[in-house]
């Protein structure tokens, strides 16, 4: 929770008018407008919020609760505050009379860089309501249902509006919350030596280590709570959204965030990427070996330089304009150039030849090689490519 002197910075940072901070300033300073009730299909309760370090109420167990859960753990979220005080809507109604009620959201939230409210709602009662007020919530052609009413308030104070639907509910992600609740609780600076150092080493040791090889090396129930330490206190990285933690075969544990974005960017890179699919943590029969070269150079890349290398990565995608699949990094014409990664700079992708300078677009001369190999002496055109059924690059002249 802010005190007064990061508040007013974050205002600042933000470039917040006064009229906005003055509307900030009464969600943060007074209490509840009202005290939530539960009903025959809904249970409405209070949630202990240690960021907040007072009790949250909702009003649903289907829709709110899991919200709760999502804003105390995002290091996105820097507060939050139920039953916020009232604003006004005016829209038109179905039959065209003019209407302006008094709405009480059910949240407001402090981001890192934005703020405003946010109404919940099941998939159900989102569409019932908009075929009975569809100037109030509609859902728009991505998909995201919306309230003009709200956002036009709200955007007259710079802020925004959002409806939470139950279809956005991630229960995977649920469940891993609701799993290391009671680690999450935890203060990471009072653990930092409770944990073993060899844990640590191992998942350096092995980008993408299964969670069920960690519990094996484990042995017992204090050690196999050091991992779930180790898990909900940031000391290592795992995607919670992806994989349930209670299924240890299909999670993936990583030393950090950025060595899980350059190891996923090496899986796609794999003549097996179609079959690995999306998401990092996911299981897969036929990920890379990770004792292979590009994953020996995982393991051996700092922090900083994954941090360069993904953001070069990035930068050529934009460039290529090939959003749905990344770049290949081909070898040079004599074959020495690192199939997965590029060059070679401290373990990291450079995106660039392993040896050879490929040919500009209106060159016509060979292809230069940096070490003079003989069998560089290709010219652009028969720097060809062959895709086969697993879409990968060929060798120059391969047939």
């Amino acid at each position: 929770m802010l005190n007064e002197g990061d508040f007013l910075g974050w205002c600042r940072r933000l470039a917040l008018s006064e009229t906005t901070q003055a509307a900030i300033s009464e969600v943060r300073s007074r209490n509840p407008t009202r005290r939530v009730g539960g009903g025959c299909e809904n249970v409405s309760g209070r949630y202990p919020s240690r960021k907040m370090g007072l009790t949250i109420q909702f009003e649903s167990h289907r829709v709110e609760l899991p919200l709760v859960y999502e804003m105390e753990h995002d290091p996105g979220v820097l507060e939050y505050y139920d039953q916020p005080p009232s604003i006004q809507l005016a829209y038109q109604a179905a039959n065209g009379r003019r209407l302006s009620v008094m709405h009480t959201p059910d949240y407001f939230v402090l981001r890192q860089d934005s703020a405003g409210w946010v109404e919940c709602k099941t998939s159900e009662d989102l569409q019932k309501l908009a075929i009975g007020a569809p100037n109030r919530y509609f859902r728009d052609g991505s998909g995201n249902w919306r309230c003009p009413p709200g956002e036009a308030h709200s955007s007259g104070l710079g802020l925004d509006y959002r409806v939470w639907s139950s279809g956005e509910i991630n229960w995977i992600l649920q469940r891993n919350l609701q799993f290391l609740e009671d680690y999450l609780r935890c203060d990471p600076a009072s653990t930092a030596g409770f944990v073993d150092p060899a844990f640590k080493a191992a998942i350096e040791a092995k980008p993408g280590i299964l969670l069920r090889e960690l519990l094996e090396r484990a042995g017992g129930v204090p050690k196999i709570d050091e991992i779930y330490l180790l898990i909900a206190t940031g000391g290592v990285y795992v995607d919670l959204s992806a994989a349930a933690i209670v299924e240890p075969e299909q999670v993936r544990v990583f030393a950090n965030a950025e060595t899980a974005g350059a190891y996923q960017r090496a899986c796609r890179e794999s003549e097996e990427s179609v079959t690995i699919g999306v998401r990092i943590g996911a299981r897969s029969d036929q990920a890379p070996d990770a004792h292979g070269e590009a994953f020996r150079l995982l393991a051996a890349a700092s922090e900083q330089d994954l941090i360069v290398a993904n953001r070069r990565f990035d930068l050529v995608k934009r460039h290529l304009g090939e959003p749905r699949r990344p770049i290949l990094f081909r070898p040079g014409p004599c074959g020495l150039g690192s199939r997965s990664t590029g060059s070679r700079k401290r373990g990291m992708a450079t995106g660039t030849w392993g040896c050879c300078r490929r040919p500009g677009p209106k060159e016509t001369e060979p292809a230069v090689c940096l070490r003079n190999h003989k069998s560089c002496s290709l010219s652009l055109s028969r720097l060809t490519m062959r895709i086969s059924s697993k879409r990968r690059w060929s060798r120059p002249g391969r047939r």
